[in-house]
């Protein structure tokens, strides 16, 4: 009797602390077979289409007054089980101290959200890649425009698009959302000096910091947001993105203005159109130039296979040293690669 009340007891325990929050668990898994220039025919398990293959752990709890309690974690994995599309993890600039990726590689957050807005703190994604991704471009994760001309997390002139200590997960960083005022809304990102993980100060960062912002917004048919991000000792960025859609037809751009603290600026810009020939079948043109001519270009089809699941083909080319592949987008180029690739998807 005792046994049972103890284990009834447990169970009550067990639901009572499940109701008090609501807790979600999304995520993407996604795998291709490409064939790149250097690389011939591979398996691609690391994703890349939707912004590669992760598992999320989401939720909140009602506070009372308006307000919630709300937190994110985040892992980044790839199809033979490994950590992997949390970014770089200290690892971008020489002389830094390296690190492992970690459990929650891409986010690991907790805030308070309210009338106010939103307010988070921990690892979370930069507001102004959050700004392109959500606003500049049809979706193929696989165009890697960033890559191009240092865009995003680039400050290395002599390899533009190199990541700078983190990846696109910026850490010890403090986020505030605004609400929705008049059809816009805002966020920045400040991340705080001297950042340690499990101990450790990499070198630089005690003098270094990242700070970013997004207005987003609607004109129209128009979706549209600029994007701010600045890193003391690497670099500055300015963008603008934009997307509409009229009746099949999508359309989808982005300009960045990429300037280095010891360099001379770099820009990028990006043009994309979709044609939805069914409720299933879209196909997509994608088009990015930046400085020294350097161009990429992909021609895609995506097939919705159910509301979660779809198969996706894309040929991509790129010219001077731009990487036309997702798996080797860290790698110098100096000549023309291509990259075919045919994959499915699937989001819960």
């Amino acid at each position: 009797m005792k046994k049972t009340q103890m284990a009834l007891a447990a169970a009550a325990l067990v639901a009572s602390t499940a109701a008090m929050a609501d807790v979600k668990i999304s995520g993407t898994l996604e795998g291709a077979v490409a064939n790149t220039t250097n690389n011939s025919t591979y398996f691609s398990g690391a994703g890349g289409w939707v912004a590669g293959n992760n598992i999320r752990f989401s939720g909140s709890e009602d506070l009372g007054g308006g307000m919630k309690a709300v937190f994110g974690l985040e892992a980044g994995t790839d199809l033979n089980g490994y950590a992997n599309n949390g970014g770089a993890t200290y690892g971008g600039l020489a002389g830094t101290t390296s690190r492992g990726a970690g459990l929650f590689s891409r986010e690991a957050s907790v805030g308070i959200e309210g009338p106010f807005g939103t307010i988070k703190l921990g690892r979370q994604l930069s507001p102004a890649v959050a700004s392109y991704a959500g606003t500049g471009t049809l979706g193929n994760g696989h165009f890697f425009v960033n890559r191009l001309a240092g865009v995003g997390f680039g400050g290395n002139v002599a390899a533009p698009g190199t990541l700078a200590y983190e990846g696109f997960w910026v850490d010890n960083a403090v986020t505030y959302a605004t609400p929705e005022l008049g059809g816009l809304n805002a966020s920045v990102m400040q991340q705080m000096r001297h950042g340690n993980t499990n101990g450790i100060v990499p070198n630089g960062a005690a003098n270094d910091s990242y700070t970013a912002a997004a207005i987003n917004g609607a004109l129209g048919l128009v979706n549209l947001s600029v994007s701010y991000e600045t890193r003391s000792t690497a670099f500055t960025v300015w963008g603008i993105n934009a997307n509409t859609k009229i009746d099949a037809l999508s359309f989808a751009g982005s300009y960045h203005q990429n300037k280095p603290v010891n360099g001379n600026g770099l820009s990028s810009f990006s043009l994309e159109a979709g044609y939805n020939l069914s409720d299933p079948l879209m196909v997509m043109v994608q088009y990015a130039s930046g400085e020294q001519s350097r161009d990429l270009v992909a021609v895609s089809a995506k097939y919705a296979l159910s509301k979660g699941t779809f198969a996706y083909a894309s040929y991509l080319n790129a010219s001077k040293g731009v990487s036309s592949s997702f798996d080797t987008r860290g790698e110098s180029f100096t000549r023309s690669n291509s990259t075919s690739i045919v994959g499915i998807a699937h989001s819960f």
